[in-house]
């Protein structure tokens, strides 16, 4: 009689069998495959980079604690620990199309449940010598946003280390242009649950000077935040935020710097519906100074903000009003706010990379003093083979 798996052990017959052929592809011998290459078939193409199938393999892990010991009335301080394993292989097909699968296990210790947070992730890549096109679940690992922090909070891919949507990069000489939707929650009239989504897009023009020693880059960054809900009992609504400025790195060693690098933004922000909160439009100013060391450095940073809010979507430091479950329980007028964080890195072994940083800042405004530290460990191994 023909035995049927339960539908409950699905799942993790599904992982089991994903597991055995990841481990399978990783130890197989080169051998073997160069030696079914070999032996061309008449009917075959020649193997060329054109039309060849790659298979590649990547194991990436990160460890971290994140300590915030914050006591103001916008954010209070939490910690974060825990860790992400994301392995994954992708099918690389005709040199620019691809086709990833893999797992995505996310756990912060204290979870009542030691093997919650897992899902599968897929994506489907469209590569050209310019740009890129990926739309599917992805680790934030392999397309990271690079923003500042008031619109793209830092613990973000701690909290939430993947993006289910779609990501755009076109690149040129001079410029670049990128872009992330990421689909948080779906529209549900049975649990009165509206659909969430944020786009995030950064563009920049850059030129280098007296022989490639000095990069000047003027960088336009947009963060959207939407909350849709028709026929359930939530008020949508979209927040749009902008950031302008211009950046300067100064890419030859002066003194003991290996790097620095100078910015300055102006930031704007505003509700394209009517909605409760106590700022409808913001705006701000951001500057900072990174002084790059060989094996580490100090970031500078000052924050001036008038009413602006991201809606939690950056640092909810940056923000005039403090928001829980879509309500505004604390706002302030003005917000004044001085960082200075100092990092050390280390590469022990090739691949590892172990991060410490602190973060003590001052806000000037309701002088307070208060700080941040984190640490940061992460492993990526890659292997790659070639089918046919």
């Amino acid at each position: 009689m023909e035995q049927k798996i339960p539908d409950d052990m699905r799942p993790t017959a599904f992982f089991c069998a994903l597991g055995v052929l990841f481990v399978s592809f990783a130890l197989l011998p080169t051998e073997i495959l160069a030696s079914g290459i070999a032996a061309p078939l008449p009917q075959k193409m020649p193997l060329t980079e054109e039309n060849k199938t790659i298979l590649s393999g990547t194991i990436h892990t990160q460890s971290f604690l994140y300590n915030i010991e914050y006591f103001n009335k916008i954010l209070e301080g939490e910690t974060l620990f825990g860790f992400h394993l994301l392995p994954s292989l992708s099918f690389l097909f005709a040199k620019q199309i691809a086709i990833k699968t893999g797992l995505i296990w996310q756990h912060h210790f204290g979870q009542p449940n030691p093997w919650s947070g897992f899902r599968p992730s897929c994506s489907t890549s469209y590569h050209t010598q310019n740009g890129k096109i990926v739309l599917g679940i992805f680790g934030f690992q392999e397309h990271p946003l690079h923003f500042i922090e008031p619109l793209l909070d830092p613990t973000r891919p701690m909290v939430r280390p993947f993006i289910e949507g779609l990501h755009v990069k076109l690149v040129g000489h001079k410029g670049y242009a990128m872009g992330w939707v990421d689909w948080l929650s779906l529209l549900s009239r049975k649990k009165n649950q509206p659909e969430r989504f944020t786009v995030h897009v950064t563009t920049a023009y850059r030129f280098s000077h007296a022989e490639g020693s000095t990069c000047y880059t003027f960088p336009l960054q947009v963060g959207i935040y939407h909350v849709g809900g028709q026929g359930i009992a939530v008020q949508d609504f979209s927040l749009f935020c902008g950031a302008m400025g211009m950046a300067c790195s100064f890419m030859q060693p002066i003194l003991f710097l290996k790097q620095l690098d100078c910015s300055g933004y102006v930031l704007c922000n505003t509700y394209a519906k009517q909605i409760d909160r106590p700022f409808k439009k913001g705006w701000g100013q951001f500057y900072c100074m990174d002084f790059m060391l060989p094996t580490g450095g100090i970031t500078l940073r000052y924050w001036y903000g008038a009413g602006f809010s991201s809606e939690n979507i950056g640092h909810p430091l940056y923000q005039s009003i403090r928001i829980i479950d879509n309500q505004v329980v604390h706002a302030e007028a003005t917000r004044s706010l001085l960082f200075a964080t100092g990092y050390k890195h280390w590469h022990p072994v090739a691949n590892l990379r172990i991060q410490l940083a602190v973060c003590p800042y001052v806000d000037v405004k309701n002088r307070l003093f208060e700080y941040s530290c984190a640490l940061n460990l992460t492993y990526t191994l890659r292997f790659e083979r070639i089918l046919c």
